[in-house]
């Protein structure tokens, strides 16, 4: 079980895509980090890793659901 997990997450603004096909899979215990530019949307993936945007395609699980 993940406590947080993406399927074939596609995140865009606008017709800028943030990122394609994202697969990942966070453990209990485990520390992740997002790296990146300023303005290369680091913030946009995390408010849609958060449920406060939608993907262009693709989900996002939290605790499997």
């Amino acid at each position: 079980m993940s406590l947080l997990a993406a399927d074939k997450l596609h995140v865009s603004v606008g017709d800028v895509p943030i990122c394609r096909d994202l697969d990942f899979a966070v453990q209990a215990g485990e520390c992740w980090g997002i790296l990146g530019a300023n303005g290369a949307g680091k913030t946009t993936l995390l408010h849609t890793l958060a449920g406060l945007r939608r993907p262009h395609a693709g989900r996002v699980t939290i605790d499997d659901q």
